[in-house]
């Protein structure tokens, strides 16, 4: 064993273990869903820290359409991107989710992504939100 490299003759494995011994016991608890959703207030006054995402604005869901569904990702050219951003306010995971689930019912055809499989995937998000789709004419395309 390299003893140049240990302090007190404990190879390093050794000493990180010991090391993380000492520390005092770290508890991680992690809870999705709205704020407050499903939890017991007395569980939440005894969190030292709560980390609240919130959903993406349109603008950055632009974005996150954009970046989902950049080349070499086959889409028509027609594709209108902003009406997506504008009419689904989801997360990012599930844009990516319906990205996907899109080029997959693409390839299934042979083709590039159109609207017709990006609505069907986006559907299908909304159905596994449990949520149901937006009634504006906007999100009627």
């Amino acid at each position: 064993m390299n003893m140049s490299n240990c302090k007190f003759g404990f190879s390093p494995v050794a000493r990180s273990s010991m090391v993380s011994l000492r520390l005092p016991r770290l508890t991680v608890t992690c809870a999705a869903g709205a704020p407050g959703a499903n939890l017991d207030d007395a569980f939440t006054r005894r969190l030292d820290t709560v980390v609240d995402f919130p959903l993406p604005d349109e603008a950055a869901r632009l974005a996150l359409w954009q970046r989902c569904l950049a080349p070499p990702v086959p889409t028509n050219t027609d594709l209108d991107l902003d009406f997506y951003a504008r009419s689904f306010p989801v997360s990012g995971g599930n844009i990516r989710s319906a990205a996907i689930t899109a080029a997959y019912l693409a390839a299934e055809t042979g083709s590039a992504i159109d609207d017709e499989q990006l609505t069907a995937a986006i559907q299908q998000e909304y159905r596994k939100l449990r949520r149901l789709l937006p009634t504006t004419d906007s999100a009627s395309k």
